[in-house]
């Protein structure tokens, strides 16, 4: 149950909630979250409130859409993951936009690193949950994390 008199939001405590789960194993990793409306009654909450903190926890890496319909999952792995790029692709890491947040299913607002390559393939990593390697012209690797 989240506190509705605490003065932080209630989407926060419910994020705050199932990011201690999460990190305790009581949510283990790639398995599903419960549905929406276990949430709702988990928490006492209105599906508005688990709709605003599940981005969160996508910004975070810590949770994945598995796409329209289809519960959020725990993600496969917590620690940053390793991405390699070629010269041809195009990396920039901002602050998420509504339309980013319509787009990839993250929270407005977050911190957010998109990967474009050449091919149009086009993916959104939580920023602080990925680390980047350049290639250049099949050098050793350049890291920026």
């Amino acid at each position: 149950m989240v506190n509705p008199l605490s003065a932080r939001p209630q989407y926060r405590q419910v994020a705050d909630e199932l990011r201690r789960q999460i990190k305790r194993g009581r949510l283990r990793r790639g398995e599903p979250l419960p549905s929406e409306l276990q949430l709702e009654e988990e928490f006492g909450v209105g599906a508005g409130t688990i709709r605003r903190a599940l981005p969160i926890l996508v910004a975070e890496g810590l949770v994945v859409p598995a796409g329209r319909g289809l519960p959020y999952r725990v993600a496969d792995r917590l620690e940053p993951e390793v991405i390699r790029v070629g010269p041809a692709t195009r990396v920039a890491s901002r602050i998420a936009s509504e339309a980013d947040s319509d787009r990839f299913r993250v929270a407005e607002g977050a911190f957010i690193t998109v990967v474009e390559r050449a091919d149009g393939d086009v993916r959104c990593y939580a920023a602080g949950r990925v680390i980047i390697e350049f290639r250049i012209d099949g050098d050793d690797p350049v890291s920026a994390d």
